[in-house]
């Protein structure tokens, strides 16, 4: 854990943070890693290189891929007591933007997340049963055992 992450073409496209083990002392490895990816640790190092805390935005959810006719990032779940469901972000909406920022991944979504600060009110737009919202929230402090984003 700790190094670079690189893909076929030996380009950095995360830093290694964490190994899954077996539990099992002296067993090692079961092959599954967690990385940063770049772009976070792109905007998170300066931070650290000031000598400023490195507190990551919280929205609190999960989610995948939206259906076609609901383009943007479903979320399967609110984190209850998180920012999103203390806003009224619930199961099944599609988040189609950030702040006017579209979002079609949950890795887009992930990384307009991370580029944000703790207690920054984000502007959410989704998509809830054919109409769309605009719901206001307030990012929390990314604890540290969190769901995706």
């Amino acid at each position: 854990s700790g190094g670079p992450l690189l893909d076929a073409a030996g380009r950095v496209i995360g830093i290694n943070s964490q190994i899954a083990t077996s539990g099992n002392e002296g067993s090692g490895s079961v092959g599954i890693a967690f990385a940063v990816p770049i772009d976070t640790a792109k905007l998170l190092l300066p931070r650290r290189e000031r000598g400023q805390p490195m507190k990551l935005a919280y929205l609190g959810v999960s989610g995948g891929g939206a259906s076609p006719r609901a383009k943007g990032v479903r979320i399967h779940q609110a984190e209850p007591g998180g920012p999103a469901a203390a806003a009224g972000l619930r199961g099944g909406d599609a988040i189609q933007a950030i702040n006017g920022r579209s979002v079609d991944t949950m890795n887009q979504l992930q990384e307009l997340i991370a580029a944000s600060q703790p207690g920054q009110t984000v502007s959410v737009k989704v998509r809830r049963t054919g109409h769309s919202h605009i719901i206001k929230v307030v990012l929390g402090s990314r604890p540290r055992h969190a769901p995706s984003s």
